[in-house]
């Protein structure tokens, strides 16, 4: 059984490539091409089959876990995918039991091991592939689990009903037995999150701040309707976007967008501040004390000290 999952993922392995990993390779995620192209396009995480579940014992829901992806304890580390090979067939003799389907149990265990994969890989994209550097994973808060299952299960949604046929009619009747977190992915298509570009830019954002909340997520895509990272940079300094973008971060988050913008963008993040003195004043105070909180400048620094740093000592604060 084991042996004929693995198998069929590598028979399957350009699906994945071109309809998840090539998307988030074209948006600047630092994906490494293979030098074998006999295998993969792309360098993928490792892959285990397991019989046993890693989990907590209390997760009792409508159907079993399929797979997970497994961070490392250091956070920088390339965490590892595991598909559960038991769990898999199970839920591929029930899907075919209850939907009264005609297809072969060894094709629906090869359509529901494609549409793990594709979910687990989300998850790994997320954790140790992107524009900055990986993140330890925060996955308690309900607003937590919301942010990640939504997210790994939005492209999954996409590339069922982009591949229909069976792997749409799998997806459609295990979305129904997941617990609430995995239904998260309806809240980015209500707020406008169409297509695979825009969810990427999407998270490039809240990677760049260190967020992993489905409520911040959400507004950030109210304020930035972004579909690309270059829009998003366009549009940034909207001096009402910006403000609005503001007073939905906390102190770190701040930090993080300051550093982003001082080490990217110095000239226009000057000359925005500038030409709106009067309305970013109170920031730029909030600014310096975000900056001295956090060991920016020396114990005792001020806002003339921001200043100095953007080059706005002309502002005349």
């Amino acid at each position: 059984m084991a042996s004929s999952i693995f198998y069929q993922f590598h028979v399957n392995k350009c699906v994945v490539d071109s309809e998840l990993l090539d998307h988030f390779s074209g948006s600047g995620w630092k994906l490494k091409k293979n030098e074998d192209s006999f295998f993969t396009k792309y360098e993928w995480p490792d892959i285990k089959l397991s019989k046993s579940i890693l989990q907590d014992p209390e997760y009792k829901f409508k159907i079993e876990l399929l797979g997970c992806y497994q961070p490392e304890n250091d956070c920088l580390l390339e965490g590892t995918v595991y598909l559960y090979y038991e769990t898999l067939k199970d839920a591929a003799e029930r899907y075919i039991d209850e939907t009264g389907s005609t297809a072969s149990l060894e094709k629906v265990i090869d359509r529901l091991t494609t549409i793990v994969l594709i979910h687990e890989f989300v998850h790994w994209l997320m954790h140790y592939v992107s524009h900055g550097a990986s993140v330890r994973i925060r996955y308690k808060k309900f607003d937590e689990l919301e942010f990640h299952e939504g997210f790994a299960q939005i492209f999954t949604h996409w590339f069922a009903h982009k591949k229909g046929g069976l792997y749409f009619d799998i997806f459609s009747w295990l979305v129904k037995k997941q617990p609430p977190q995995y239904h998260a992915y309806t809240k980015l298509l209500g707020i406008g999150v169409k297509t695979p570009s825009h969810a990427i830019t999407l998270l490039s954002i809240c990677k760049l701040l260190d967020i992993q909340s489905m409520a911040k997520a959400l507004k950030i895509a109210e304020i930035y309707p972004c579909k690309d990272w270059d829009t998003f940079d366009k549009i940034l300094f909207d001096s009402f976007k910006f403000n609005a973008l503001l007073s939905c971060l906390d102190y770190k988050e701040k930090k993080l967008l300051f550093n982003y913008l001082v080490s990217s963008m110095p000239g226009r993040f000057s000359d925005f501040l500038r030409s709106n003195k009067k309305k970013f004043k109170t920031y730029l105070k909030s600014l310096a004390g975000v900056m001295i909180l956090n060991g920016c400048f020396n114990p005792g620094s001020d806002l003339e000290s921001v200043c100095t740093a953007l080059d706005l000592k002309e502002l005349g604060f």
